[in-house]
């Protein structure tokens, strides 16, 4: 079966990170972080039902704006980030 179309995505410590990279604009800021939030939260359903263990990653450009961002996708799970990248598990075990 066909893999989501996903931006990126890496093993690390038995976990498959599945991300979507938007950029943002102030005027465009909430669209582009829905869409993003949508996207991941689509393709880690679509992992985890084929038996991957999957966890989303929403990566922006910049740090947003409004801070209900960070706090909405934590709610559900979704890993949100900017550069310098501090919060992502990079260190590949699998």
């Amino acid at each position: 079966r066909e893999a989501p179309w996903f931006d990126v995505g890496w093993w690390a410590d038995n976990i498959f990170w599945v991300a979507e990279v938007k950029s943002l604009r102030v005027e465009n800021e909430a669209h582009q972080i829905r869409l993003g939030l949508g996207q991941v939260l689509d393709y880690e359903h679509q992992l985890t039902g084929r038996g991957v263990n999957a966890r989303a990653v929403l990566v922006i450009e910049d740090e947003p704006v409004s801070g209900r961002w960070v706090d909405l996708c934590s709610e559900h799970g979704v890993l949100l980030t900017w550069p310098p990248f501090s919060s992502i598990p990079l260190n590949a075990t699998s």
